[in-house]
């Protein structure tokens, strides 16, 4: 043999196995190609699975009319909860508590003075003051955080605390 029957015959080996391996790696790609194609057309089965094929307009036009449905459910329920913010803006939202022994009996302190206010400050301050003889309560109407009479020491307290607890607004 000749020289260049050798050098023709090792590129021939060359090239078949250089094509050998392009092949293996396309049948591979295939393969993989195949694969995913059998998850989407999987997929693709169980969507339209769910519809009734002899009548896929009708199917369609009650997906179409669920959403508007739900839209129209959705709009409602904001509409709702702005209502219900509104209403809540004057409703109790601070509240501030003070026992105390108005006399110093030892009654364990049996008085207090309790402050309800709403996001405002606008609200109502009651103070009970027992004794042994009976028990007289008083209330006190707050605005903007602050009452139009002077207040007592628990009193004031109770109010600085409703004034310093947080809103739910």
């Amino acid at each position: 043999m000749n020289q260049e029957t050798i050098f023709s015959l090792e590129i021939l080996s060359i090239l078949t196995i250089i094509i050998m391996v392009s092949l293996i790696i396309c049948i591979v790609m295939l393969i993989i190609h195949i694969i995913k194609l059998k998850k989407y057309e999987n997929k693709y089965n169980e969507i339209w699975s769910k519809f009734d094929n002899d009548n896929l307009e009708k199917d369609i036009e009650n997906l179409l009319n669920n959403m508007e449905e739900t839209k129209r459910y959705c709009e409602e329920t904001k509409i709702e909860c702005s209502s219900i913010e509104g209403k809540m803006q004057k409703c109790v939202q601070k509240v501030g508590l003070v026992k105390y022994d108005a006399y110093e009996t030892g009654n364990n302190g049996l008085s207090f003075a309790l402050a309800l206010l709403n996001y405002k400050d606008d609200g109502v301050l009651i103070n009970s003051v027992y004794t042994r003889e009976g028990s007289n309560i008083y209330a006190r109407e707050i605005v903007n955080g602050e009452a139009k009479n002077n207040l007592s020491i628990e009193e004031n307290e109770a109010l600085k605390k409703a004034l310093n607890s947080k809103s739910f607004m």
